[in-house]
């Protein structure tokens, strides 16, 4: 979600004025949200709203966001903007990609679409469902209530599947082969490969593999959207589903990048970004309990935290920090068991830093990391303290790992 809005922000400004230079300037003046985050969170709303997800319900809440919600900056392409605003304009259904799936009340219906509107817009579906099953059934729902053309489907499909394997803790390779063997894709290119390459497409098929290998091809958030804005193209679409795919995989957004996205967002989107970290996986940590534990012996942990039985907070809660940042949990009261938990973290080992965080809670931080988490850790602590919220060690070291981890590229 915030991932997907950062994207879109960050690669508003370049939309139609493409670079090709990786270090350009993050965020200008001019950098907003598009007309990509806010059918992004037309259908985070549609998902909240409405349990049965009807299609009736997914076109009042696209047109219902696109009515109330001017984007300040981009624009709906021309018959996407005729089913929201007039759509007595629309041509007559044809049927040439089946039956239209659902009767609107208001004569809307699919135009046979295979733009990237499909796969921008589709950020939440990744999240809300515990199957990649359910997951891929209703992004198909969202993208053919306009784009139904096959392309259309499978790049909305593509872009949710790729979030949801990301945020369950899947590889990039696993990654990589669902979305080639399942879509046809081909990601064995390289960001290299297309960085010069590339030029302006707004279709599914022109849009997605390319957003999706910068993903791959990516060490950290920031870097993935890098890679995205400075391949050119449709810059802010090809950022919103790199950046949408690479919060769930990295756990999460940098707190500078998301801060200065969030800042000037409508209060309306915040809330529906609030509702979904309540109701849904967003925002959450990757768990390890007994049933997976296997999959992740090996894992390369910069950071981890681990409680005692009496601790505040929470009692035998762990949170592990990767070297790419991303964010695991467990609990070895309840989740997983203390010998199992023993495959995955070290212990008390040589080349670990232990400091102790307090309540009952000890950290464990590599040793050639060490220097720059404390020091990173005590900027956050000193920032706070003169915004007025004191704080403590035991609150920034997970910002502090993940930030120093991005810096040094994993």
């Amino acid at each position: 979600m915030i991932g997907a809005i950062a994207g879109d922000t960050i690669g508003s400004v370049y939309e139609f004025h493409n670079t090709k230079d990786y270090d350009f300037p993050l965020f200008q003046d001019k950098s907003i949200y598009t007309d990509d985050s806010v059918m992004t969170l037309a259908i985070a709303y549609w998902l909240l709203t409405d349990k049965e997800h009807t299609y009736q319900k997914l076109e009042d809440a696209l047109v219902l966001f696109g009515k109330n919600c001017p984007c300040p900056m981009g624009g709906y392409g021309g018959s996407f903007a005729k089913w929201l605003f007039h759509p007595k304009g629309l041509y007559p259904y044809d049927g040439k990609y089946g039956a239209s799936p659902y009767e609107s009340t208001t004569g809307r219906h699919p135009y046979g679409s295979f733009g990237n509107g499909s796969a921008m817009r589709v950020g939440a579906v990744g999240w809300f469902f515990d199957t990649l099953e359910e997951t891929e059934r209703i992004a198909k729902i969202t993208a053919e209530i306009t784009h139904n053309h096959p392309e259309g489907i499978k790049g909305a499909q593509a872009t949710a599947a790729a979030i949801f394997l990301a945020r369950t803790g899947k590889t990039k390779d696993k990654i990589r082969d669902y979305i080639e063997q399942t879509y046809g894709y081909d990601l064995h290119k390289t960001w290299e490969d297309w960085h010069y390459a590339y030029h302006w497409e707004d279709s599914c098929q022109g849009t997605v593999p390319q957003a999706i290998i910068a993903f791959l091809d990516s060490n950290n958030f920031e870097d993935a959207i890098r890679k995205a804005v400075s391949m050119g193209g449709d810059s802010d679409t090809l950022a919103c589903i790199t950046g949408g795919i690479a919060e769930a995989y990295y756990g999460g957004v940098p707190q500078d990048i998301a801060q200065r996205v969030t800042h000037n967002l409508p209060s309306v989107f915040s809330r529906i970004i609030d509702a979904m970290k309540q109701k849904t996986a967003y925002g959450s940590p990757i768990e390890i309990t007994s049933s997976n534990y296997t999959n992740y012996i090996g894992l390369p942990i910069a950071a981890y935290s681990i409680a005692s039985g009496g601790a505040m907070g929470e009692v035998c809660g762990v949170v592990i920090i990767t070297r790419e940042g991303k964010r695991y949990h467990t609990n070895y009261g309840g989740q997983i068991s203390e010998e199992e938990l023993s495959h995955i973290i070290p212990g008390e080992k040589e080349g670990w830093h232990k400091e102790y965080l307090g309540f009952g809670n000890l950290l464990f931080v590599r040793e050639p990391l060490w220097e720059n988490v404390d020091k990173e850790a005590q900027a956050l602590i000193n920032k706070r303290k003169e915004e007025g919220r004191p704080d403590l060690l035991y609150n920034v070291w997970q910002e502090a790992v993940r930030k120093v981890c991005a810096n040094s590229g994993g």
